[in-house]
Order: C-alpha cells, then sequence, then structure tokens
C-alpha cells in the first residue's frame, strides 16, 4: 500500500490523501455536537448537498478525475452522514417548493448530460445550486454563530484548498467543485466570525474594548509581524491579543491560555522517496 503511494514521489496523491484526511475529520466534531445538540444543521440544506454533491462526485469521476478524488468522496459520505442526522437533530422542513424547483434543475442537468454526454452541464447546474442553498447556512451562520461548528468549516476549508492543489492541471471540470467548496466554506467561517463580531457589538457584555483581526497568512509568509510592522496595534490601541487554535486533546467547553508564544511555530522540509 505504501509502496503505491509513494511510487515515483507523488506529491499529487500525498495532497490528495491529506485533503481526504483533513475532509474526514472535519465531520467529526459536527457529527458530535449534532447528537449533543449544541449544533442543528438545515435540513433542506444538507438533502440538496448530499443529492448535488452526490452528481458533480459522478461527474469528476465521468471526466477522469484523479487524486482529488479521494477528498469527493470523502466529502459526499460525509455529507450523507449529516443529512441523516439532520433529519432527526436538525432545524427547518425538509423539503419546501423552491428546494423541489433546485433539485429538479438538477435533475434536468442530469438529463441534459445524457443527451449531450458532457457532464459539465450536470455539474455546472449542480455547482450553481449548490451555492443557492449553502446561502441558508452562510445566513444562519452569522445569525447565530453558536449553532455551527466552527472547526468543521475551518477544518473543510483547508481540505477544500489542498484538493484544489491536487488537482495538478488547469482542467475547469476537475477545478470547479474544490473551488466552489473552498469559496462557500470562506463564506461560512467569515460569517461565523462576523456574527460572533456583530454579537459583542451588539451586547456589550465586556469591559473594554474587542478589536476583531484577520490574520492574513498565518502560516508563513508574514502575518502577525507584518501586522505589527505596519502599525496596526497603534492605530486601534490594542494591549492584547489573543489567537484561537483548536486543541482536540481539550475537554469540550474548556479553555486552556498563556502569555507569550504559543502553537506558533511551523517547518518546511523536503524528502526524496524512490520507490521500486
Amino acid at each position: 500500500m505504501l509502496e503505491t503511494i509513494f511510487q515515483d514521489g507523488d506529491v499529487l496523491r500525498l495532497v490528495g490523501l491529506a485533503a481526504a484526511l483533513v475532509g474526514a475529520m472535519a465531520f467529526l466534531p459536527y457529527a458530535r455536537d449534532t447528537a449533543r445538540g449544541h449544533t442543528r444543521p438545515q435540513r433542506a440544506a444538507w438533502l440538496i448537498w448530499s443529492v448535488l454533491g452526490s452528481i458533480s462526485l459522478a461527474s469528476q469521476i465521468s471526466s477522469g478525475a484523479g487524486d482529488s478524488l479521494w477528498f469527493s468522496v470523502i466529502k459526499v459520505a460525509g455529507t450523507v452522514m449529516i443529512f441523516a442526522q439532520a433529519v432527526v437533530w436538525g432545524r427547518g422542513a425538509l423539503m419546501t417548493r423552491t428546494d423541489a424547483l433546485m433539485l429538479a434543475a438538477a435533475g434536468v442537468g442530469l438529463l441534459l448530460w445524457s443527451v449531450t454526454h458532457n457532464p459539465a452541464y450536470a455539474l455546472g447546474i449542480s455547482i450553481g445550486i449548490s451555492l443557492i442553498g449553502g446561502f441558508g447556512t452562510v445566513a444562519q451562520a452569522y445569525r447565530d454563530p453558536g449553532s455551527e461548528t466552527l472547526s468543521m468549516w475551518v477544518c473543510s476549508l483547508l481540505a477544500s484548498g489542498l484538493a484544489l492543489c491536487a488537482v495538478g492541471q488547469m482542467d475547469v471540470m476537475l477545478l470547479a467543485y474544490p473551488a466552489y467548496l473552498l469559496v462557500l466554506n470562506a463564506a461560512i467561517v467569515g460569517a461565523m466570525l462576523l456574527g460572533a463580531a456583530r454579537y459583542l457589538a451588539e451586547t456589550r457584555n465586556f469591559d473594554g474594548t474587542v478589536v476583531v483581526i484577520f490574520q492574513p497568512a498565518e502560516e508563513g509568509g508574514g502575518g502577525g509581524r507584518e501586522m505589527c510592522e505596519d502599525g496596526m496595534m497603534e492605530r486601534w490601541s490594542i494591549d492584547e491579543v489573543y489567537g484561537m487554535h483548536n486543541w482536540p486533546g481539550k475537554p469540550v467547553g474548556s479553555f486552556a491560555i498563556r502569555s507569550g508564544a504559543f502553537f506558533a511555530a511551523t517547518d518546511q522540509f523536503e524528502i526524496k522517496v524512490t520507490g521500486k
């Protein structure tokens, strides 16, 4: 197995496997929080994502997707699992008239694929409808950030970025699905963070002043150093900065803090593997 994976130093395969692994890990906290009642997924949204994700997966297979396909398979399987949970613990109607129209449009895409033998019709329509369906989750994440599991969407954002890199070629058919997920996941993460900032601004349930910072290039390329050199701390009169980092080993609902650097190191290395 390992010899097959590392044959000829196949970096794309490693990236594809990493995307699938991170994608699978993303669903675990979401499924846990849904079962505990902390997260309440939108039933209709997850139904639409399950159906349209399956169509997108089929179109990718038909288009000859390679290492990025691992991520797509995991993504669809996890989505179907969350939809099953949403039926029991989720919120909202299972199917509205609008949802039925969306699925009917997806059926038109499948029909066009069957007639023209071109999967682009089904893929394009599925992605467009999925984005429309995702607006509900984005809006919910902004209105009530606590109703969603942030770690799931952050991991999904990372996984979709890895899957995009795993394509390894400029092929619109193969790039479209992971690119769409990258945009959707980023929108949901951004909505949750902006929603939390809005809550703080509206309730003022704290002492002092809170500044919400969006750090560019966290893992190399400048990040916090560039922001400080640009005068951010003085411009907004910032005395302390707290960075949120996921730590799976901590009990649910707890935080751990310390002064100074923490989880702040990244390293780069190169390996060369020769297979037989």
